[in-house]
């Protein structure tokens, strides 16, 4: 579906534009706004494309705990467009569409004035917005070129990433042969949405999390690769090198780690929670499963595996060329397992200290469909082996 921009405003704690910025007060617990409109004293910004589509006149004031943004839309809109608000708390890397939205959103927008969106800011931020974040309404359409759409006038400037993309988006340790992929930062939610739906209670959605670059592993850790390292084969199902070592505890995972690290020029560790969600929705975008393909394509499980593990990067990869992240073998992570956040995370969290259990992620070759899904998640104890259970690497920054 390709996406015309009607509209950008933003939201700053210092201005950038005037024709493009207001300043307003930090949302904090139940004080957001003035209570009464507060009419935008320069011109609103406006951009007409292919003389179809106008958005003019935002205001935007509070109703109690409920932040309404209120705009003008001029012109015809196909049926099947969509009119859509999000924000960023990155100053526009990553956007992120807000939980309770009501009003005029959504599909089959009718052209007019006066329209309202209603956003219960508390619902997502439940200690209130403390700090700039950027707002944009658009229309996604299907009928409009994309070569019709026009530039703005004033484009936003690119802001510098908090972490510098490496030179190589692929590295290779050299011992074991293991390959990982750069996985660019962003901030994305956790959990479900309409795209995951049918999730449990637990992965309701989440405030957002912010990460910072990192390199993923490409797939699993393999028998060959563990056997390099601890010259032995763990595995219940020793059908090859290129297979994924299972039947290890989280204690062994991290001996492993220990052990590679005292052997390499580079150090590992397990990723967290939010770093391997992050990943397997490909940089932390709205997919089901670990890749955006029907899970036959992509997944070995229950009802295609043979009742056993299959070679690693035998299914499609998703879309940074990762392998397996649903399917295959469960995978451990470094959490622990317990509720997620319910308040807004700092950035690159670690993960829960509380709990006996620790998480594992991805769902297995014996696991039903669902259990594949991007936002599932279960634990087991650290000390337990299964057929079933493996993991893979992050390339740590730090020697710990």
């Amino acid at each position: 579906m390709k996406r015309i921009l009607i509209l950008i405003f933003l939201l700053l704690s210092q201005a950038c534009n005037p024709q493009h910025t207001i300043n307003l007060p930090e949302l904090v617990n139940e004080v957001l706004y003035p209570t009464a409109p507060t009419p935008h004293t320069e011109p609103s910004p406006q951009a007409t494309y292919s003389e179809m589509v106008q958005v003019s006149n935002l205001h935007i004031w509070q109703q109690a705990r409920t932040l309404i943004f209120n705009y003008d839309l001029t012109g015809p809109l196909a049926e099947q467009d969509e009119v859509i608000l999000e924000y960023s708390l990155d100053q526009g890397n990553s956007w992120i569409r807000p939980l309770g939205l009501k009003g005029d959103i959504g599909p089959k927008i009718e052209v007019g004035n006066q329209k309202e969106i209603h956003w219960d800011v508390l619902a997502e931020f439940r200690d209130g917005i403390k700090q700039s974040l950027q707002f944009r309404l658009e229309s996604l359409s299907e009928r409009v070129p994309e070569t019709e759409v026009a530039t703005p006038a004033e484009p936003l400037p690119s802001p510098e990433p908090q972490v510098q993309s490496p030179q190589k988006s692929q590295i290779r340790e050299p011992i074991t042969g293991i390959e990982l992929v750069w996985v660019e930062g962003g901030c994305f939610r956790m959990g479900c949405d309409p795209k995951t739906a049918q999730c449990q209670d637990p992965r309701k959605p989440l405030p957002p999390v912010c990460l910072d670059g990192f390199y993923m592993g490409v797939t699993e850790v393999t028998q060959g690769q563990w056997r390099k390292v601890m010259k032995n084969n763990p595995a219940k199902y020793k059908k090859g090198d290129d297979y994924p070592v299972e039947n290890v505890s989280w204690h062994d995972a991290r001996d492993f780690i220990r052990k590679l690290n005292s052997l390499s020029s580079m150090d590992f560790r397990l990723p967290t929670e939010p770093e391997w969600e992050y990943s397997c929705r490909s940089g932390g975008k709205d997919e089901e499963f670990c890749g955006n393909v029907h899970p036959g394509n992509l997944a070995w499980h229950s009802h295609n595996s043979g009742g056993h593990p299959q070679p690693v990067a035998s299914k499609a990869a998703n879309g940074l060329g990762i392998y397996d992240m649903s399917g295959n073998v469960w995978e451990w992570v470094f959490d622990k397992y317990s509720s997620l956040h319910t308040k807004k995370p700092p950035a690159n969290p670690r993960g829960p200290t509380p709990g006996v259990r620790q998480t594992i992620r991805g769902g297995s070759w014996s696991s039903s469909i669902p259990d594949l899904k991007s936002v599932n998640r279960a634990k087991s104890k650290p000390g337990n082996h299964h057929g079933n259970l493996g993991f893979r690497l992050v390339l740590a920054k730090n020697r710990s």
